[in-house]
Order: C-alpha cells, then structure tokens, then sequence
C-alpha cells in the first residue's frame, strides 16, 4: 500500500516569514487608508460643514440670537 502523505525532501516553502509580513504591513496600510478616506468623505458631505450664516447683533438676548440662528438654518 502507497503512502500518499510522504514529504518530499526537496519541496521548499512557498512563503517566507519576511514576504508573509510584507503582506500584512499592505493589508494593514490599505484598511487605514480606507479608513480615513471613508471619514473624510463624510464629513464634507455634512450640512452643518457647508452651510453659511451671518449674524450682525450687538446687546441682544441669548434667546434673540439662537431665533435669527434658526431662522436662517
């Protein structure tokens, strides 16, 4: 009976330690930098980051100011 579960002697690894971390170092850059390029997007898109208002108020009441606040948001 053969067996099939014999090693050959002259079989070398295929990956080495040192590409194996080379592979890793690529897979942990792309994750950050798809990490970071996912936030960014969106907080440009927020509308709290694109929207503009002007106020001119001078001795007014808190409550003055947050109503001009809302009526231009």
């Amino acid at each position: 009976m053969k067996n099939y579960h014999q090693t050959r002697s002259d079989c070398k690894p295929i990956k080495t330690q040192r590409s194996i971390n080379n592979i890793a170092l690529i897979m942990k850059t792309t994750c950050l930098l798809l990490l970071f390029s996912t936030g960014n997007l969106g907080a440009s898109l927020a509308y709290a980051q694109s929207t503009k208002l002007s106020l001119k108020m001078t001795n007014t009441s808190i409550e003055k100011v947050l109503e001009k606040i809302e009526s231009q948001s």
